[in-house]
């Protein structure tokens, strides 16, 4: 599967990801609530991982101390996130306020750490882009 089809795929997936926790928001306490996806996504990354395994697709799983620290703090800034996420859905905002303004925020902030820590270029039209992703925070945050 090319790049683009892999990103579209989970783009859909992070759309139902998104959808399923505003609706199950004010139906579930927010801390049990990230318990229960977090577990959820353990035994399904599992499951996967032993496939892969059993089938030669994964034939020597490897990792680093570095690559295990980083995805470490991954989880916690995940567990953090969706904590608040569904905090803030559960007070009743909006999906259609709430998710866009996070994400355009979270693509603004990833694209400037990249460039700064990973050192990957910074071109004129990502500043265009970063710029209208802000523009569109400011935007959304006053309705």
């Amino acid at each position: 599967m090319n790049w683009l089809a892999l990103a579209l795929t989970t783009s859909v997936g992070f759309a139902l990801y998104n959808f399923f926790l505003k609706v199950a928001a004010d139906k579930i306490n927010p801390f049990l609530a990230v318990f229960y996806l977090t577990l959820t996504a353990t035994v399904v990354s599992g499951i996967t991982l032993l496939i892969l395994r059993a089938l030669n697709y994964l034939p020597v799983v490897q990792t680093s101390k570095s690559g295990l620290t980083f995805i470490i703090l991954a989880g916690i800034a995940t567990g953090v996130a969706d904590l608040l996420y569904l905090i803030l859905f559960s007070r009743g905002q909006s999906l259609n306020v709430v998710l866009p303004l996070i994400f355009a925020l979270a693509v603004a902030l990833a694209v400037i750490m990249s460039t700064i820590f990973l050192h990957e270029p910074m071109s004129p039209v990502k500043i265009v882009g970063i710029l209208f992703a802000l523009l569109g925070v400011a935007i959304l945050s006053k309705y």
